[in-house]
Parts: C-alpha cells; sequence; structure tokens
C-alpha cells in the first residue's frame, strides 16, 4: 500500500511540475510574440513619420504643382532609399493619378524610372481610401499583402509645412518585410517569429505564441506567429530524481513520517504552485513572487520561476514605457500627453486663474538644415532641443514631442497668463542657444503658440489653440511667442477663407490686372507702367491687395499669382504698343518667385509669347531680398540681365541692404520710396538726396514713388530723379483705361 502511495504521488508529482513547467512555457511565448509585435507597429509608426516629412513640404507641393519638377530626382534618390530603407515611393496627385512611382534596384544603382511592379503599385493604389485623397486628413501606416508577402506600407497627403490648405495629393512609401528584415526584427526582439494573416495550428510538441498587430493602413490586421521547441525544464530532472529517491525513502520511513514530510515539503508547496499558476493565467501574479526558503529541487524550480518573472515583468514595463515615449528624444509621445491633459485639466478645474498652459513650439526651418545636412543632423538637433527644454521646465510639468520637429509642453500650476508667457519665453531662449554639429555652428529658433484651458475644459480644443497660435508666431515672423484668443482664431479663420477664395480668383479669372504710369521727370512723356494685381470678388467687391497679397505669400500661392500677373502684364503690353511702341512694364517678383527652378524660364517665355524683346520688361524686387544668399537665383538674374530683362529694386531706403550687395547683382533702376517723397518738405530732404546721389554714383536710374503734389514734382526733377510715378499723374487703372490716357498724353 506505502509503495502504490509513493508511486501514485510521484506520478501526481511529475503530472503537476510538467504542466506549469508547459503552462510557463506558453506565456512566455506568448509575451515574446507580443514584444514582436510591438517591434513591428514600432516600425510602422516610424515609416509613418518617414511619409509625413516628405510628404508634409513645400518641395514637395511645388513637385506636384509642377513648380519644381527635378525635385524628386535630387530628394528621393537611392541614399533616400537606403537611409530610410526603403523599397518604393509613389506619388500620386489630387485626383489619385500615380504621376511618380520609384523603387529601389536589386543591384542598389539607385532609381528605376519605371514604375514598380504591377503587384505592388495595384496593392498600394487599390488601398481604401486612396480613391479620393481629400478625405484622408492625416498619415497613416499598417502591414499589407501582396503575393503573400507581408509589406509595410504609409501614406500622407501633400501638404505645405504649415499643414494647410486641401491635399495636394498623396505620397505612399513601402518596404518589404522580407526574411532579412524579419530577422533584424527577431534579434531585436530576442525570439524568431514570423508574419502571417491566419496562423496555422502548432505542430505537436511544439510552443506557440500568437500577437495580433493592429490593423492600420488598408485595414488588414496581421499575427506575429512565434513556434519553438519547449526549453528544458531548469531542475526538471533533478525534481524528479529526488521524487525518486522520496519514494525509495517513502518504503524505509514510517507510514506517519512519510506522511508528515510530503505534508510539508511537497504536497502544500505543490499546492502553492498549483495556485500561483493559476494566478499567472489569470493576470494577478504581477508583483508576486513564489517562495525560496528550503533549498531543495522544488526552490530551485521555485528560483527558476521567480527569475522567469522578473524578466517578463521587466519586459512588460519596457514595452508600456515604449508605448507612451518618443523613441528619438524619450520625451512623453502624443498618448501620454493626452492622458497627462486630461488631469491637469481636472485639476485646474477646482483652482482659480488659468491653472495650466500649453506652449506648443516649432523649430524655425528645420528642413533646412535637414536638406544641407542629412536627417542625422536633423535628428542630433531634435535631441538636442528635446534635453534643452526638458531642463528648462519644473518637475511637474510635462514635455511631448507630438511631431517631427513639434514639442508641447504641460505647464502645470499656472496661476496667471503672464506667468505662463514668462515661461513659454524661457522654453524660446533655451531653443535660441547655438548648436554645434560637426565643427559648425548653427543658429536654431522657434515658434512658439499657447493656449489656455477654456470653459469647456477640452483637450482637443487645447492642443488646436495652441497650434493655432504657432502658425500665428510664424506668421508674424518666428522666433516669437503668440497667446491664443478669440481674435486671433477669427483672423486664423479668416485667413483661411481668403486663400480659399484666392485660389478659386486665380482659376476663374477674378483677378484683375491694372497699370499706373511711369512718367519722364523731364518733360513728364509716359514711358511705362507697373503692373498691379486687383481683385474683383463676385459677392464682396474689390478685395484690397493688403489683405490678399500677404496671405499669397504665406500659402505659397504668390508664385501663382506672380506669373498670372506677369503673363497678363506682357499680353497687355503688347497690345498697348500698337499706340505706344516705346512703352515698357514693370511687374513685381516674390522672393518665392525667385526661388523656384524654372524663374528665368518662365520670364523667357512670357517674352516669348507675347513677341516681346527682353528690354520691354521690368521685373520689380523687394530690398529684403539683398540679403539673401541665393547663388541658384542670383545666377538667373544675371542671365537674364544679360539678355536685356531690366531689375528694379524698389522700396529702396526701408530695408539694411548691404551696398555691396546692391553692387553686386544686376540692379539697374532703383525706385524712391512714397514715404521718402512725403516727408520732403521735412529733413527727409537730406536723405532722398544721399540715395539720389548714391545711385547716380553708382550708375543706377532713379524712379520716384507716390509724387502726388507740383512741388514734390519740382523737388525730385531737382534732385535729379529720372523718371516719377504717383497720383499728381494717374491712379492706378485698367488696360483701357491706360489706352486711352496713352493716347491723349500722344
Amino acid at each position: 500500500m506505502l509503495l502504490v502511495s509513493g508511486a501514485a504521488s510521484y506520478v501526481l508529482s511529475t503530472r503537476a511540475l510538467d504542466a506549469s513547467r508547459i503552462s510557463d512555457e506558453a506565456h512566455e511565448a506568448e509575451l515574446e510574440a507580443a514584444r514582436a509585435a510591438a517591434l513591428v507597429a514600432a516600425d510602422r509608426e516610424r515609416l509613418v513619420g518617414t511619409a509625413r516629412d516628405y510628404a508634409v513640404w513645400d518641395d514637395t507641393v511645388a513637385y506636384v504643382e509642377g513648380t519644381n519638377p527635378g525635385y524628386l530626382e535630387e530628394g528621393l534618390n537611392a541614399a533616400t532609399f537606403e537611409n530610410h530603407d526603403l523599397d518604393v515611393v509613389l506619388v500620386l496627385d489630387a485626383e489619385g493619378r500615380l504621376i511618380w512611382a520609384g523603387q529601389q534596384a536589386a543591384d542598389a544603382r539607385g532609381l528605376l524610372p519605371s514604375p514598380p511592379a504591377p503587384a505592388l503599385e495595384k496593392a498600394l493604389l487599390n488601398i481604401p481610401g486612396l480613391r479620393d485623397p481629400r478625405t484622408r486628413a492625416e498619415a497613416a501606416g499598417g502591414v499589407i499583402w501582396i503575393d503573400d508577402q507581408p509589406w509595410l506600407a504609409a501614406v500622407c497627403p501633400i501638404l505645405p509645412s504649415d499643414a494647410t490648405g486641401e491635399p495636394r495629393g498623396e505620397l505612399l512609401i513601402g518596404r518589404r518585410l522580407d526574411a532579412p528584415r524579419l530577422e533584424a526584427l527577431a534579434a531585436i526582439a530576442g525570439a524568431s517569429f514570423t508574419l502571417a494573416l491566419e496562423p496555422a495550428p502548432p505542430t505537436e510538441g511544439m510552443v506557440q505564441g500568437i500577437a495580433e498587430v493592429p490593423a492600420g493602413l488598408g485595414g488588414q490586421g496581421s499575427r506575429v506567429v512565434l513556434s519553438r521547441a519547449p526549453h528544458d525544464a531548469h531542475g526538471g530532472t533533478a525534481a524528479h530524481t529526488a521524487l525518486a529517491v522520496n519514494l525509495v525513502l517513502v518504503s524505509i520511513i514510517s507510514l506517519g513520517s512519510l506522511g508528515v514530510l510530503l505534508d510539508l515539503r511537497v504536497l502544500r508547496r505543490l499546492a502553492k504552485f498549483s495556485d500561483f499558476a493559476a494566478q499567472i493565467r489569470q493576470g494577478r501574479a504581477e508583483g508576486s513572487r513564489l517562495p525560496v526558503d528550503v533549498g531543495d529541487e522544488i526552490d530551485n524550480l521555485a528560483a527558476s520561476v521567480n527569475a522567469l518573472l522578473d524578466q517578463v515583468e521587466r519586459s512588460t514595463a519596457q514595452l508600456r514605457h515604449d508605448a507612451l515615449h518618443d523613441p528619438l528624444t524619450g520625451l512623453a509621445n502624443r498618448s501620454l500627453l493626452a492622458d497627462r491633459l486630461d488631469v491637469a485639466l481636472a485639476r485646474a478645474a477646482r483652482k482659480p486663474g488659468p491653472g495650466l498652459a500649453l506652449p506648443f513650439l516649432d523649430l524655425d526651418r528645420l528642413k533646412a538644415i535637414n536638406d544641407q545636412l542629412g536627417h542625422a543632423a536633423g535628428d542630433h538637433f531634435i535631441s538636442t532641443v528635446a534635453g534643452r527644454l526638458r531642463g528648462a521646465v519644473r518637475g511637474g510639468d510635462t514635455v511631448a514631442r507630438v511631431g517631427g520637429d513639434e514639442f508641447a509642453v504641460l505647464l502645470d500650476d499656472v496661476s496667471t497668463v503672464e506667468t505662463a508667457v514668462a515661461r513659454a519665453n524661457t522654453l524660446l531662449g533655451a531653443v535660441r542657444a547655438p548648436l554645434v554639429f560637426h565643427g559648425s555652428t548653427f543658429e536654431v529658433t522657434a515658434s512658439v503658440g499657447v493656449a489656455f484651458p477654456g470653459a469647456d475644459r477640452d483637450r482637443d480644443r487645447l492642443i488646436r489653440d495652441a497650434d493655432t497660435a504657432m502658425y500665428h508666431a510664424k506668421q508674424e515672423g518666428r522666433d516669437r511667442v503668440a497667446v491664443y484668443d478669440e481674435a486671433l482664431h477669427g483672423r486664423m479663420t479668416e485667413r483661411l477663407q481668403v486663400e480659399h477664395e484666392l485660389r478659386t480668383a486665380l482659376s476663374t479669372g477674378q483677378i484683375e490686372v491694372w497699370f499706373q504710369p511711369i512718367v519722364r521727370a523731364s518733360d513728364g512723356a509716359v514711358v511705362g507702367a507697373e503692373a498691379l494685381a486687383r481683385w474683383f470678388h463676385p459677392h464682396r467687391g474689390p478685395v484690397p491687395p493688403d489683405r490678399f497679397v500677404a496671405v499669397a505669400e504665406e500659402s505659397h500661392l504668390v508664385v501663382e499669382l506672380d506669373r498670372y500677373v506677369l503673363q497678363r502684364a506682357c499680353a497687355a503690353l503688347a497690345r498697348l504698343r500698337e499706340d505706344c511702341p516705346g512703352l515698357k512694364v514693370a511687374v513685381n517678383q516674390s522672393a518665392r518667385q525667385l526661388d523656384t527652378p524654372d524663374f528665368a524660364e518662365s520670364i523667357r517665355r512670357a517674352l516669348a509669347d507675347n513677341g516681346l524683346e527682353a528690354g520691354a520688361l521690368h521685373l520689380e524686387l523687394t530690398e529684403t531680398l539683398l540679403s539673401r544668399n541665393q547663388d541658384r537665383w542670383q545666377a538667373q538674374m544675371h542671365s537674364l540681365r544679360a539678355e536685356g530683362v531690366n531689375f528694379d529694386l524698389d522700396d529702396f531706403g526701408l530695408g539694411y541692404s548691404s551696398l555691396a550687395r546692391l553692387q553686386a547683382l544686376p540692379i539697374n533702376v532703383i525706385k524712391l520710396d512714397r514715404s521718402f517723397v512725403a516727408g520732403l518738405a521735412t529733413d527727409q530732404e537730406a536723405i532722398c538726396r544721399a540715395i539720389v546721389r548714391m545711385a547716380l554714383e553708382l550708375g543706377k536710374e532713379i524712379v520716384a514713388e507716390g509724387v502726388e503734389q507740383d512741388w514734390q514734382m519740382e523737388r525730385l526733377r531737382g534732385l535729379g530723379c529720372h523718371l516719377l510715378q504717383g497720383y499728381l499723374f494717374a491712379k492706378p487703372m485698367p488696360e483701357s483705361q491706360l489706352r486711352d490716357f496713352l493716347r491723349k498724353k500722344a
């Protein structure tokens, strides 16, 4: 009876140990699969970030709109594919048509001009939602399957840097999850795995772990499948041996002593093992451990289980941290910021004053640094700025990275608006300090918008208001702090409305080109006219230029506006020259127009289309352009000047131009600003005399603007001005009235 009881005890004990070991193995496999799934999801989010970086970019918008045709060959080259580990890039226009496709060649020679494989192109272009890209509001990514091969794909609407306006198209990027890439992820996860749409049943004798990668782009969920042989149970053989020895001892010692020994040393402890295994299966064992105090083989097994639980809890804690923090900077991400905002808003509702503030920072011109030095430099600057922001806040505040070069700071326990603005300026000063990269020093600034919670204490509205204030800071000149208020919201809403209506006005012919005559100072003969854009809205009537020109500058519509006015001014000049053969026309050109690679060619095309010689055209540039150093448009200016095109420097005397740069550029006409002409009766006359004398010494022709009185005309003649323009001679007028004016003058 004793032997039978001992044998039964041995069998039951070994089965209990084996069952516990198998359960632990399965739980470990599931945790490993979850860790691998988190890595795939993190890789997907990094790919989404890459798509956003290249889609929300002025150069990409310029390419889609046809003003920068060479950009993709320069910006999406073989090095770009290699740096971001991409296999394919597709660019669609606003109607969903494929207009550019590139993929990495197998022999790493660079971009292929032909589209990617048909199956890949078809799969990417048929992702749900891409038929009407205007409905997609932000970047998205996911795992898709093409010919039984998993791919990571990301899509982002193509927008300008300020992320405003309607999408100009879509940018899609893809990375094939082939064996080498999965092996690289497996090395990080510490376990080999595969991706599958539907996992196959496990092979007999194997341990299987399955974790789902959440469905993203295209709605295709995928599963990480981990299948492996079970590990040898630590100390399992020794434990079985100990039980066998106990069975031999059972036959020697008394039944009573054996019963007490089994109860104290084995059965009670095995019962604890069983209870603990149940807690693990129910998810209630976190922080708990099996007791280890005797030092036998069962304790060895308990110690192994405890060590495994330590490793699992550390891995789980790391996964939780990664889900709530930015991988590059270690700062909080959007999810963690949202959670802390909810808590802070609830707490602030019980206190007087604002309670909290949310500064929203966007680094100024970081894309220019990326273009010049590469994304490694951009990442270095972002990490450095993150550290500076972390050091400039108090312990209870939260610094979060919410975008490529965007940060948000939750300032908790704020009593007044003035306190919040002062702390926002402290953040701005921390960013403004010089940055060093590879021995070179760079100045990096930021635009900061600050918002406070409204009566509704809505988190999403608070973030939106801070973002709105940040864009206002950019429009005001960058490197400054702007505070949100309802009036600002109204101005931003009105600005977006003007931008939308201006886009429509350019396509429907609401913009007219008017002309203000320019006369010779010596005899009053009309020698030219300045072309001016005038907007006649079908419902609101005339829209003042100072209201829509600034919006055009900010929204990049100014390039389209400049070319619109140039073409119509040249066409009108060709008609007006039938009555006035020597007439010339002056057309304003913005800095953005000069920055386009086909600037010179667009000027030549406008002249050729209307049968005009180069000397008939004057291009007016503002003085602020002299402070810029752009070799590309300077070379185009010199080329056009050599062909006979005239360049006028407008509003001279209002900026801080360098005389050396004035001499270096092909400027042949200087326009004296109207503010100096208006002040001729005061001490401004000395300034006018100095400007005119300097221009004459440099061999430049002088045009005085804003002439409204006879005595001003006489005074300007005496100073030596060649040409005059202003209401004394004529106000701006449409082409038909200018024709009548010229005939009367003739």
